[in-house]
């Protein structure tokens, strides 16, 4: 409050703030002083709010932080809408015989209900396509739309690959009618084909602005990589034009708090036909998000190669590759993924490992030079999605760091079992 204002010759009065405030000199000094602080006061409280909340936004026209977390600040998709997630490294044995690099949502909505996507961060989008796979017989395998996208968080660092958005939101569906696009169509496994037509575009997208909408079947799919993560032991060169592969990291790691632990908690299998208490099986096992890259050096866990690909070939293609590895949903079970090549079409064998002898033998204890069976459990888990020849068994032998013999065979693994037909494969 000013100073009581004093007259020797007149008795002191006192004026109210109101009385004061009202007067034309005091009200602009007032007003003018009293924004000036409160603008200050301002600016400092959301300052010190952005060090401590953004402190690792990322600039897509720089660089990432060294520390990833809170890079995202809003969730894809709103958790109230998310049941669970996938877990990295799924396979089916039809489009995905590698453990895959990308997780995807089962979601809590209506059949024909539109699902909001959001940019979790500033991002910018370097490609969109459309893309339509046709069975044999030339049907699609959904009715829904499927655009795809490229985008870059921070630069020559932190990239995203993202699918199944059904809409398009109306700012980028305006772009997507006026750009230019390519056409191209190959094959997939089994005599099934894929279509796409793809745009090369530069557009910015803020946190939390709306890229389009998803739907409950098929679900939004992406994947994040940091280039400056890699596996240990791991030659990126066996993995053709999939480096990035190697490079996926778990998307809920760039969140803080309590959204990162809402998120976290989703990770794990969800089968509606159970009942409803017991629908969902979170995943146990750290990582909690999975893991893509399995390959364990001295042993025949991780992914082996028919050959070293060429750089543009496709591995999810059959009759390339064979993994060793542990379901994603329940890492206690493992899982010989064969994408084809040794055994007419791809199949998976999996069951629960053994801690000694030469018999499913737990992957990351075999050894050199030791032949070890393998054969599937008849009671599969519902998670394990791929084909299964219950006839058959799997032998294999690590011959080095490198290479490895294997062969399928009708039987068992009791008796006396060697073998007859084997293929080497590599990485």
């Amino acid at each position: 409050m000013d100073a009581v204002p004093q007259d020797s010759d007149k008795q002191v009065t006192k004026t109210s703030f109101w009385t004061r405030f009202k007067s034309p000199k005091v009200t602009i000094s007032t007003v003018l002083v009293l924004i000036i602080v409160l603008g200050l006061v301002i600016a400092v409280s959301l300052f010190k709010q952005s060090s401590k909340t953004n402190k690792n936004l990322p600039n897509v026209t720089t660089g990432c932080p060294k520390d990833l977390s809170g890079v995202f600040a809003k969730s894809f998709i709103d958790p109230v809408k998310i049941l669970t997630i996938r877990p990295l490294g799924f396979t089916d044995g039809m489009e995905h015989m590698l453990p895959v690099d990308h997780t995807n949502f089962v979601l809590n909505a209506a059949a024909d209900e539109k699902v909001p996507v959001y940019a979790p961060t500033q991002i910018s989008i370097t490609q969109i396509a459309k893309h339509t796979d046709y069975r044999v017989n030339g049907t699609p395998f959904t009715k829904e739309s499927n655009y795809m996208f490229e985008f870059t968080i921070c630069q020559s660092a932190l990239t995203g690959w993202s699918e199944f958005i059904h809409q398009l939101s109306p700012d980028l569906q305006t772009i997507w009618d006026q750009v230019k696009k390519t056409h191209d169509e190959g094959p997939l496994n089994q005599g099934a084909r894929a279509i796409n037509d793809t745009a090369t575009v530069s557009i910015t997208v803020r946190a939390g602005q709306l890229i389009g909408y998803t739907g409950v079947d098929p679900s939004f799919a992406f994947s994040i990589y940091d280039t400056r993560s890699k596996p240990s032991g791991v030659d990126v060169s066996y993995y053709g034009d999939h480096p990035r592969i190697v490079n996926a990291i778990c998307f809920t790691d760039l969140y803080t708090g309590d959204l990162k632990k809402t998120l976290t908690d989703k990770y794990g299998y969800y089968n509606s036909s159970e009942d409803a208490s017991t629908r969902f099986t979170p995943r146990s096992i750290e990582p909690k998000c999975g893991q893509v890259i399995q390959n364990l050096n001295g042993t025949v866990q991780g992914d082996w190669f028919a050959k070293h690909p060429a750089r543009d070939e496709n591995l999810e293609a059959e009759g390339k590759t064979v993994s060793f590895i542990h379901n994603n949903y329940d890492p206690l079970i493992t899982e010989i993924s064969i994408g084809g090549n040794i055994v007419p079409k791809p199949q998976t064998f999996s069951f629960k490992p053994e801690t000694a002898g030469g018999v499913n033998r737990e992957f990351s204890a075999t050894k050199t030079n030791e032949t070890y069976c393998f054969k599937d459990d008849p009671v599969i888990p519902a998670f394990i999605f791929a084909p299964t020849n219950h006839d058959s068994r799997v032998l294999a032998r690590l011959l080095d760091e490198h290479h490895l013999k294997i062969e399928v065979q009708t039987g068992d693994c009791s008796g006396a079992y060697d073998f007859v037909n084997a293929f080497t494969y590599e990485r």
